[in-house]
């Protein structure tokens, strides 16, 4: 894929095991792999994409390089699950993430 033209790669959805899951990321640059991984959460959470992407952009346009921003979105979606969950909310309408976001904002500044 880095051959295609890209120079900064995320891979989501990433495993080696049924306990841990998260994203790979890839700097053509420096030729670096760097897995974030976190504990796997059983279901399907709607909106995790799109946050996730979120995320990544805002930390990368703060000045954090790829894998650190991948290893912050990450984290963030497993809170944010985490959340939903604690709260017994049906994860059909997205995830409990705005609870969160003052953390996330401390880590990305």
């Amino acid at each position: 894929l880095g051959q295609l033209g890209p120079k900064k790669i995320i891979l989501t959805g990433v495993y080696f095991d049924e306990f841990e899951i998260g994203a790979a990321s890839f700097d053509v640059e420096t030729n670096r792999i760097n897995y974030a991984l976190d504990k796997k959460m059983i279901g399907h959470y709607f909106g995790t994409g799109d946050i996730f992407a979120s995320i990544v952009t805002g930390s990368v346009l703060s000045g954090k390089d790829i894998h650190a921003a991948s290893e912050i979105a990450v984290r963030f979606i497993h809170d944010a699950i985490s959340k939903t969950l604690q709260q017994k909310q049906d994860p059909k309408f997205g995830v409990c993430f705005e609870t969160e976001l003052p953390k996330l904002l401390k880590i990305i500044n």
